[in-house]
């Protein structure tokens, strides 16, 4: 190891150092071009080297054996080169991209506290301190993350960069880590720094500004309220909730102050390899276990009803009449898309009383897995944590899919009901009972603007965000409100259009009606009858209570009667409305 007070006559300092770089890659490396090819270790740390550090790094590129060089604080300046790719002339001939054998052999490169500007490669394969330089350092993107992949440990203490926008990347994917580092000089009051355990006026301490500031150096603390305790308070906007969870960024300081795995304004929006779980963010791996988990559970209580229901209908007893079950099954099926509508009303409301009470309770199943049962885009994004593999590009797809599939679905039916009369309207009734709730707050959704933020203070027109798309301001991106509102329309006018009762439909349904009517009469009733209409009832009554009777005890046979005279009746009644438009109906009529 070489100190300070043994390379005076050994190290050059200034222009000798730029003829000793000459010297040495003008020759040949197999010539005897190396400078102390047994060098293990070289410490020249305090000594005022000023000069370009690639001075001092290129005359020591010949050594094989060099494992450590430490400078820190030694006035070097300028760019850190590649070592597999230097410029250099050697025996007279210049060559573009020469591999040094220091390049392989270094592992320790200590340039804390100097004035460096560009570094292009890191070149050690263990350790690169570049803590307190003295200017902002540019790094070509992709530097960083190569260094952490190779293994390198980075000392960046008190450094700026130039660019920090793959440090900021790879801090939100956990794979940088910022550590805290408690700064002794700012107990003291303004403009004084602590020395010696005591607070001494910062200009007697007589620091260099202009200089080199070493790395343990003392701060200038020239603004009040230094200390953390006494600071005062920054404005801002307050995260959504839950807040807690959103913004505690203590651990990591991450960007704005987001927790990990959440990012953008106000924290809505789930950083890379993060997918959406209720209102949280949750890393992809545990979002795909969470996600299995109430599958199997359904799969689970499915596969223990169905052999329950087999045991029951094995044991039955003989008694059980064995037109029960077939019975049974229609009923069910009938009532299951009114459940349905249920069961997507209540995601809608829970929701809507999470926002405004401001509920902030821990994860419960109902924030997700119910508002799965809404059928939307979004829901199956959440579903199938489809963010973990597209990220950004499914939330904006989901978004706009939602409120616009539905419609798409019923065009579709009405052009199958321009082809297969009465099929198309079959299956559009099929697809508003099981997506028309949750395409409409799908829409409502895409139109929202976040205004306010968690503590109810408005945001302004600059800052309010679309929910959905919180990388989008409300006042960008015009085609989101266009499709937004052209669904609204939809929505609220077209299909509740197509839902309302016309004359012709009214005049139809008290024709099948009086027509069920006439049937019971028939049926149930000897001599005259008197039918009242109320409140779109028909009531029947004796006309005259000494010839008219009505049957009290109606035997099976009698209301299958009744059914079938009920039902001749009917398709009386619609080929009777349909002989006008079809030839073969209007022979029957």
């Amino acid at each position: 190891m070489l100190g300070c007070a043994s390379t005076a006559d050994f190290l050059p300092r200034g222009d000798d150092l730029a003829e000793l770089r000459h010297l040495v890659t003008a020759q040949r490396s197999d010539r005897g071009g190396a400078v102390l090819p047994a060098l293990v270790e070289l410490d020249v740390s305090g000594c005022p080297v000023n000069r370009d550090v690639m001075d001092l790094v290129v005359p020591l590129a010949a050594c094989k054996s060099l494992a450590k060089v430490a400078a820190s604080n030694a006035h070097l300046s300028g760019d850190l080169l590649d070592l597999t790719d230097l410029a250099v002339e050697i025996d007279g001939k210049s060559h573009s991209s020469v591999t040094a054998p220091l390049a392989g052999a270094l592992q320790v490169l200590d340039l804390s506290g100097n004035l460096i500007h560009q570094v292009t490669a890191v070149n050690a394969h263990s350790v690169l301190s570049l803590a307190d330089n003295g200017q902002a350092v540019e790094m070509p993107h992709g530097t960083l993350r190569k260094a952490l992949e190779d293994g390198v440990r980075l000392d960046l203490t008190n450094v700026a960069l130039v660019d920090d926008s793959e440090a900021k990347e790879l801090i939100a994917k956990g794979s940088l880590n910022i550590t805290e580092i408690y700064d002794d000089s700012c107990q003291c009051e303004p403009q004084k720094a602590l020395h010696s355990d005591q607070c001494v006026d910062c200009h007697d301490l007589k620091l260099d500004r202009g200089g080199i500031r070493r790395r343990y150096a003392l701060q200038d603390c020239e603004n009040p309220g230094s200390l953390a305790t006494k600071a005062p308070p920054t404005l801002g906007h307050a995260c959504l909730d839950p807040a807690e969870e959103q913004c505690n960024a203590s651990a990591n300081g991450s960007e704005l102050g987001c927790a990990l795995g959440y990012e953008g304004p106000l924290c809505a929006i789930c950083a890379d390899r993060y997918r959406s779980q209720g209102r949280r963010c949750k890393k992809c791996e545990e979002g795909y276990e969470a996600a299995r988990w109430p599958l199997a559970l359904a799969a689970a209580t499915a596969a223990a009803g169905g052999c329950a229901f087999f045991v029951w209908w094995r044991s039955r007893t003989a008694d059980v009449p064995a037109e029960a079950i077939p019975a049974l099954w229609p009923l069910l099926l009938a009532q299951g898309p009114v459940l349905l509508q249920f069961l997507q009303l209540w995601g809608v409301l829970v929701a809507l009383s999470k926002k405004s009470t401001g509920e902030t309770t821990a994860q419960t199943w109902d924030q997700e897995y119910v508002q799965w049962l809404q059928l939307t885009a979004g829901g199956l994004r959440d579903a199938l944590s489809l963010e973990c593999e597209y990220g950004r590009n499914a939330r904006l797809a989901c978004a706009v899919l939602g409120p616009v599939l539905p419609l798409l679905l019923l065009a579709a039916c009405a052009i199958l009901e321009a082809v297969l009369r009465g099929r198309g309207v079959s299956v559009a009734l099929q697809v508003l009972s099981l997506a028309f709730i949750g395409g409409a707050s799908s829409c409502a959704g895409l139109l929202r603007c976040q205004e306010l933020d968690g503590g109810g203070e408005p945001l302004g027109e600059e800052h309010a965000f679309r929910s959905l798309l919180p990388h989008l301001k409300c006042s960008e991106a015009p085609w989101v409100a266009a499709i937004g509102w052209g669904c609204a329309v939809g929505y609220g006018i077209f299909v509740p259009a197509c839902m309302a009762n016309s004359e012709e439909s009214k005049e139809m349904s008290s024709r099948v009606q009086l027509a069920g009517a006439v049937a019971y009469c028939a049926v149930f009733f000897r001599g005259s009858v008197q039918i009242k209409s109320a409140d779109g009832c028909l009531q029947l009554g004796t006309a005259d209570n000494i010839l008219s009777m009505a049957l009290d005890n109606k035997a099976d046979a009698d209301l299958q009667r009744w059914q079938a005279v009920t039902r001749m009746l009917k398709e009386r009644c619609i080929i009777e409305e349909a002989a006008p438009s079809d030839r073969c109906l209007a022979e029957l009529a």
